[in-house]
Order: structure tokens, then C-alpha cells, then sequence
């Protein structure tokens, strides 16, 4: 289960990860698609935030669009970074903080499926003051019905 294996290794790093939701909204997004964008969004947080961080993960229901945040205390991102973010193998100027690997893909894969499924991202950051990404997708017209 990925779930457990994010959850592990954020564990094995000593981060806390904080969750807040709204309400249960559903997504228009295809569901394999969407959880691997989540699933490495939230993986880089914890690659790249040291030991005893913070992450949260914020999800909120505007109009027509379902925001996820997802904030971390990592390094955050020079200007130069920001340039070739989501472009292939980019060697950006922050390591993983514990060995983790890093070939450069994750976020361009992550930019295509976002796109994909008429999704937008987007990222706050200053150098040296952690990384937020903003994800939006389009809200289904759908109810949760329990």
C-alpha cells in the first residue's frame, strides 16, 4: 500500500504531517492519475524536508475547483529552480535530506497528468523557506451521498 509506505517514511524522518479538509468533494479526475500526483507530491515533501519537519496538506472546495495544498519545510526553491521545475531530468539545487534518490522526473510526469486532467500547478516558494504546491482540479458536479 503506497499510503502506508509515505506514512512509513515520513515516520522513519520524525515528520509530522498534518491534514485539513473541508468537506468530501469529489474530483473530476482520473483516480489512478490523481493519486500518483498526490502520491509524489507528498513523497518530494518528505524526500526533501529534514528530520523532525512539518507538512501539511491542505484540501479545499472553491467554485468550480478542488485546491490541494501540500506545504513542506524543506529548502524551497532558488529562481533558477523555479525556471525548469517541471522540466525532465532538472537537477534543481535541493538534495533529499536523507540519500534518497532523485533521477529529475517526478514533477514533469506530475505537470503532464495535472494537465491531463484540465488541472492546474503551481508553486510558492522562497530559497530556504520551504515549498508549497498548489494543485487544482475540476470539481464534479457529483455529490457524496452516505
Amino acid at each position: 500500500n503506497v499510503k502506508d509506505s509515505i506514512m512509513l517514511h515520513a515516520e522513519s524522518k520524525n515528520i509530522t504531517i498534518h491534514w485539513k479538509k473541508n468537506d468530501e468533494t469529489i474530483v473530476y479526475a482520473d483516480e489512478n492519475a490523481f493519486k500518483e500526483v498526490i502520491e509524489n507530491l507528498l513523497s518530494n515533501a518528505i524526500k526533501y524536508s529534514p528530520s523532525g519537519s512539518n507538512i501539511w496538506i491542505t484540501i479545499t472546495t472553491e467554485k468550480d475547483f478542488v485546491t490541494i495544498r501540500i506545504k513542506d519545510e524543506g529548502p524551497g526553491f532558488s529562481d533558477d529552480d523555479k525556471l525548469k521545475l517541471f522540466k525532465k531530468f532538472s537537477r534543481l539545487s535541493a538534495r533529499p535530506t536523507a540519500g534518497e534518490s532523485s533521477i529529475g522526473l517526478g514533477l514533469s510526469i506530475v505537470k503532464k497528468l495535472v494537465s491531463a486532467m484540465n488541472g492546474r500547478i503551481t508553486v510558492e516558494s522562497i530559497h530556504g523557506e520551504g515549498a508549497e504546491f498548489i494543485v487544482e482540479f475540476p470539481k464534479s458536479d457529483l455529490s457524496i451521498h452516505k
